[in-house]
């Protein structure tokens, strides 16, 4: 076991995955396609599924499905065939390489056991490691005491760290994500006339989103540039309110019938349910993860929200990393290279030995 660490950082949307030596992961649609259409010849070399980055290139052709749904693997085949096709990718054997995998907060046990066998008894690598995302980048910016806003594509999850120590009890996980945005998009461009409804149309509408979505800051500001949008075909659509109808979602789930608290609650409800002495430093240092919090405008519209729901004395400062669709997976990297990790790993033998539930459990960077 005298490999690097492959740390894997498994969203809901894609797999960041490489060597923790590395300066950066390679990033993975966390997508399957299956052939909506028969071969003209059949033969050997025939490929029934398509994984990640295979399965969307070629969209066109597929039906497409996620294996993780708001962070739960719903999908184990198609999982395990991703997760085995991200770390082939990076050429290496797997029997040297202990791995890290992170995962949302208050995680189910069942999956996190399920995960240990995949990745010891089919992948066959010698120790494991499982990381909360949220806690990894606050790790990732070298403070050691702050609360993060994660907003990934299937989860958002608030969790507060205070020297260095993780508040497991005010820890806040909402199961709202970048791909509920996409559906409310698509809801959006439906009723202005334009239907992207097959699997591959849900990715274009993904790309729209990415491409044009923006936060005002306010909602009431109705002053919105039409914007003409080419689609894949060459048709041409205009979008207006869409664009920032659809990222609202982050800030009012109840506009597309959600029950559950925004992104600025979720950061609230974490800080408030810390002691009250350390709420004032918290407060200070909120730093913004994941890549829905890249819509442009996010933290102008967040920053004054969340400081409205703080007392007066205090300053609410928020800190956007450039590079914070990838802070968990650097948080991790981080982590794998400090000298005493390889104590925190959970090796095969102790895993057969003293059964993963327990182990598993109580070896979590959390």
């Amino acid at each position: 076991m005298d490999g690097a660490c492959i740390v894997v950082d498994v969203g809901s949307g894609s797999l960041k995955a490489e060597l923790a030596s590395a300066e950066a992961p390679k990033v993975h649609p966390n997508v399957v396609g299956e052939h909506k259409h028969k071969p003209l010849v059949r033969g050997n070399d025939v490929t029934t599924e398509l994984l990640a980055g295979d399965a969307a290139k070629n969209r066109g052709l597929l039906r497409l499905r996620y294996p993780i749904e708001h962070g739960r693997i719903t999908d184990w085949k198609a999982f395990g065939g991703v997760l085995r096709h991200v770390v082939d990718d990076l050429g290496v054997p797997h029997r040297d390489h202990p791995m890290l995998l992170t995962e949302p907060p208050i995680a189910d046990r069942h999956q996190r056991a399920r995960l240990a066998e995949l990745v010891f008894e089919e992948l066959q690598h010698p120790a494991l490691l499982f990381g909360v995302q949220g806690v990894l980048s606050l790790f990732a910016s070298g403070h050691t005491t702050g609360v993060t806003l994660d907003v990934g594509d299937g989860v958002t999850q608030a969790c507060a760290v205070v020297d260095g120590y993780s508040i497991r009890d005010a820890t806040r996980r909402v199961d709202l994500g970048g791909r509920d945005v996409t559906r409310y998009m698509r809801h959006l461009l439906r009723q202005h006339g334009t239907c992207l409804d097959t699997s591959a149309e849900f990715e274009i509408v993904k790309h729209i989103k990415q491409e044009r979505c923006y936060m005002q800051a306010s909602r009431e500001n109705k002053d919105i540039v039409p914007v003409k949008h080419q689609l894949p075909d060459g048709t041409d659509i205009s979008l207006q309110s869409e664009m920032v109808e659809a990222p609202e979602l982050l800030f009012d789930p109840a506009v597309f019938g959600f029950e559950a608290p925004s992104v600025v609650q979720t950061v609230a409800d974490c800080v408030k349910a810390c002691d009250v002495d350390l709420r004032k430093q918290l407060f200070e240092s909120v730093f913004l993860a994941g890549g829905s919090t890249q819509v442009p405008g996010f933290c102008d519209r967040f920053l004054p929200a969340l400081a409205r729901s703080t007392p007066r004395s205090c300053t609410v400062r928020v800190h956007a990393p450039q590079d914070r669709h990838l802070t968990a997976w650097t948080g991790a990297s981080f982590l794998a290279q400090l000298t005493g990790f390889r104590d925190m790993l959970t090796s095969k033998a102790e895993y057969n030995e003293q059964g993963k539930e327990r182990l598993l459990h109580s070896r979590l960077f959390a």
